[in-house]
């Protein structure tokens, strides 16, 4: 650089002049303030961007018009009542058993995508019992429909608007009341809505298969001799595999018929010939009534997050049973 005072070159770094001995005064770039404001202008867009794509293209949990709901039905035929806030992902379910006696499972919430909720079921030693799905329509003002566990048992319920007066997050277990501590009162009690045993899908044979399985495992002469011409055929089989639309849920398939109606088959493993359960969380396996080629084996329709299907296997490995409703006897 020069001196400003006799204009000599001198180095950059000089404070005295060498030649003229004058002070070399540096200057500095004034700041610009625009600059600074410019930055803090495109970092609150940016903070406005994320805040618009999180609760427009979020998960369907956070574009729920309730932040928790209320439902009550039947299960079993008995009365139930579901109580979940999507805020804290945690809920309560309630079975009323009668004579004091209470189902409870405190609910925490998997996963709501595609208008499918599923939640696990945890009993009050914290363990986990089972696994709820259903469909629930965030576009509506309320929520109907039909929850199955993962046992396969069916849950009627509607949903209240109405919310009770404490959060599902707050409801702690009480001792069941005494009858002599029951208030008196001339209103009846509500009854529940009767739980729809088999469902008409629309299937070309007129064939209504049952909503839930039968409880416990069975070998196919088992099932044969006890269930006799409820059990479905290796035909009706392949005719709800072919005329239904099949969704994996994750833990087992919802078929939905032409007419638009739908019946659930969770997974349920297998059981060995001494009694032992295998892959119950990877497949399911349902005996039809129609026996194989050789004696050893018969016809069971199958499923797995991959397939659904029908396959040859032992009769003398335990499988699930779903019944049928049809007027052609199993020969």
């Amino acid at each position: 650089m020069k001196c400003p005072h006799c204009g000599k070159e001198i180095a950059n770094s000089s404070q005295f002049c060498e030649y003229c001995g004058q002070a070399i005064k540096k200057t500095t770039t004034a700041k610009n303030p625009w600059r600074l404001i410019a930055f803090l202008l495109m970092a609150v867009v940016a903070v406005g961007v994320v805040y618009v794509l999180v609760h427009q293209f979020g998960s369907d949990t956070d574009d729920l018009r309730q932040d928790s709901f209320y439902m009550t039905g039947t299960a079993a035929g008995t009365p139930c009542t579901i109580q979940f806030d999507f805020q804290t992902r945690q809920g309560r379910y309630t079975q009323d058993l009668g004579s004091g006696r209470q189902t409870l499972r405190d609910l925490r919430l998997i996963s709501y995508a595609d208008d499918i909720l599923v939640l696990d079921a945890y009993d009050t030693k914290g363990r986990r019992v089972s696994q709820f799905s259903g469909t629930l329509d965030p576009q509506l003002n309320f929520y109907s429909g039909t929850i199955t566990n993962n046992q396969g048992g069916a849950i009627n319920f509607s949903v209240s608007q109405e919310q009770p007066t404490e959060s599902a997050a707050e409801i702690v277990e009480s001792p069941a009341t005494t009858a002599a501590e029951q208030p008196v009162t001339e209103t009846p009690a509500p009854q529940p809505e009767p739980v729809e045993e088999y469902v008409d899908l629309g299937l070309s044979s007129g064939t209504l298969w049952k909503t839930t399985n039968e409880p416990g495992m069975y070998t196919f002469d088992r099932a044969l001799s006890r269930f006799g011409e409820s059990l479905p055929t290796k035909e009706q089989c392949e005719e709800l595999i072919a005329q239904c639309s099949w969704r994996w849920l994750g833990n087992g398939y919802r078929a939905t018929g032409p007419n638009g109606r739908t019946v659930y088959f969770p997974l349920t493993g297998y059981q060995d010939t001494n009694g032992r359960m295998y892959n119950t969380d990877i497949r399911g396996s349902y005996w039809t009534c129609t026996p194989g080629p050789t004696s050893g084996v018969a016809w069971k329709l199958y499923i797995d997050n991959d397939e659904v299907t029908m396959y040859r296997y032992h009769r003398n490995i335990g499988h699930a049973v779903r019944l049928v409703d049809y007027e052609v006897a199993c020969e």
